[in-house]
């Protein structure tokens, strides 16, 4: 069970990472255009693109942490779907197809590493967890739930696929990104929004230095 357990974790991790640098890919290509303005490429891809790569960093040492610091991989992995969860609100660059995937597999990968090493405890709460994900349509039927849990992404809603438009996937990443995206949870103006210039640096920044506490740590100590 530990080993199967373990594999899963490992290989859910190394496809959001996949994900993610693929999204980083897309937009430095976009920025590398001759057509784009050469003076606002630096501080554009650390807008729009840095994110997707310090989210696969954190899922690649997630993955080599889980079977010898299975706390470090949780935090590691934790951390990685928070960056993926603010860094998809300005995914303007990255085409929707790879910006749902990248996003389900960047919400979903800490979930098998948190339920590594198998216990009860780890085992109920991630199920409370993805199922609350599951049911989150019919409790949103009797309870309103906050605008910023009612959509997959807290961008332009109408894009994503039905079944994922009133499903919290990215529940509880987004508990943390809410406040920075959007202010003390003030509901946006609009149907469609993006988290304020640079203010995914107050995510970003602080998970980078966090992850490389992390992997300093050696694991016998």
């Amino acid at each position: 069970m530990r080993r199967a357990v373990s594999l899963v974790a490992i290989a859910a991790l190394a496809i959001a990472g996949a994900l993610a640098l693929v999204s980083a890919s897309f937009v430095t290509i976009h920025l590398l255009d001759p057509r784009y303005p050469s003076d606002a490429r630096i501080s554009s891809w650390v807008y729009e693109g840095l994110g997707w790569v310090e989210a696969a960093v954190l899922f690649g040492l997630a993955a080599i942490r889980v079977r010898t610091r299975p706390a470090d991989a949780w935090i590691a992995s934790s951390l990685g779907a928070i960056v993926i969860a603010i860094t998809s609100i300005n995914a303007n660059q990255v085409p929707d197809g790879v910006r749902v995937a990248v996003a389900i597999a960047g919400a979903l990968a800490p979930w098998p590493a948190i339920a590594y090493p198998p216990s009860l405890a780890r085992s109920a709460f991630v199920a409370a967890n993805l199922a609350f994900i599951a049911i989150a349509p019919l409790v949103a039927a009797a309870i309103e739930l906050p605008f910023w849990l009612r959509t997959f992404q807290p961008i332009d809603p109408l894009r994503l696929p039905e079944w994922l438009a009133n499903r919290p996937l990215e529940w509880p990443w987004l508990l943390v990104v809410a406040p920075v995206a959007f202010g003390a949870f003030q509901p946006p103006q609009e149907c469609c929004t993006a988290a304020p210039l640079y203010t995914p640096l107050l995510i970003v920044v602080p998970a980078a230095i966090i992850g490389m506490v992390i992997s300093v740590r050696r694991d016998g100590r």
